[in-house]
């Protein structure tokens, strides 16, 4: 194949691979919203994540899967995005596979019940970081995965490496001996990390952007942290769908910061081709 055809069809995957994540966020809010005007428009689960239990859930799991593994895939600016990235695309992952608790509040719609939940956590999210230690020991035993060898920051990548096969196996030791705090805490701990990944991101390519690009970002990240702020006042506040509005604004700024990294960048594979980095910091 021409050289001239193989670089076209790398930047032809990694722009689909942008695409592919905003619609992936598309296709969960309408689904969302289908719900909430066809089935229950009397009553809002409290949060996204609760929309497990209803007849969102196929779309809820998958596209959360979906997501995370187009956010593993995707080679971020730097060793620093990509990490992130990785993280929490692993994170969607345990937040799709352990569900959160069930909404009271609103009647019962099809969603599994506690056993078959405890069934189900087990058995995927032991196959789950069973495979994210053999995706990590094949990264750790071939170095074309990770940043090229002639790199500065080649020390970094291979640490990131054996830290993320670190935290994997704390991961085991909690999943085998402390299923019950797993179960119960797994999908907000999960969560939490993932939406901090996301926020690290946002940071990085503010940092690193050139203008105006950095503009923008700096505008998300602002808001995040404003968002953020919100949602601490509301759970004081005790309003009872404070998770839902937090998590959908949250996915919503993301989905507006993947719009601007995909206008940035075109159909070039990263910052450095683009030629949009920030001189001060470089690619």
């Amino acid at each position: 194949m021409p050289v001239e055809n193989k670089e076209a069809n790398v930047r032809q995957t990694y722009l689909a691979l942008r695409v592919a994540i905003v619609l992936l966020v598309g296709l969960l809010f309408l689904t969302i919203l289908a719900q909430l005007v066809f089935v229950s428009l009397n009553c809002w689960q409290t949060s996204i994540s609760a929309y497990y239990f209803t007849s969102v859930r196929p779309v809820f799991v998958g596209s959360l899967c979906a997501v995370g593994a187009c956010l593993i895939i995707y080679r971020g600016n730097n060793d620093y995005e990509n990490t992130a990235l990785d993280y929490s695309g692993f994170m969607a992952f345990i937040v799709a596979f352990v569900p959160t608790g069930r909404d009271t509040a609103c009647p019962p719609t099809n969603g599994p019940d506690e056993q078959e939940i405890a069934v189900a956590v087990g058995t995927n999210v032991g196959a789950l970081l069973a495979i994210g230690v053999i995706a990590t020991v094949i990264t750790l035993a071939v170095p074309a995965l990770r940043q090229d060898r002639r790199s500065p920051s080649k020390l970094y990548s291979l640490a990131s490496v054996f830290v993320t096969l670190a935290l994997l196996i704390v991961g085991i030791v909690m999943y085998v001996w402390q299923r019950p705090f797993f179960l119960k805490y797994g999908h907000l701990g999960a969560a939490v990390a993932l939406f901090v990944g996301i926020v690290l991101v946002v940071v990085l390519n503010a940092v690193f952007a050139a203008k105006p690009y950095k503009h923008w970002y700096f505008g998300v990240a602002i808001a995040m942290v404003l968002v953020l702020v919100l949602g601490l006042a509301l759970i004081l506040s005790d309003v009872r769908h404070w998770a839902l509005w937090l998590e959908a604004l949250l996915i919503a700024m993301f989905a507006a910061f993947w719009i601007v990294q995909t206008v940035e960048l075109g159909t070039e594979v990263n910052r450095a081709e683009a030629g949009t980095s920030d001189p001060g910091h470089g690619a």
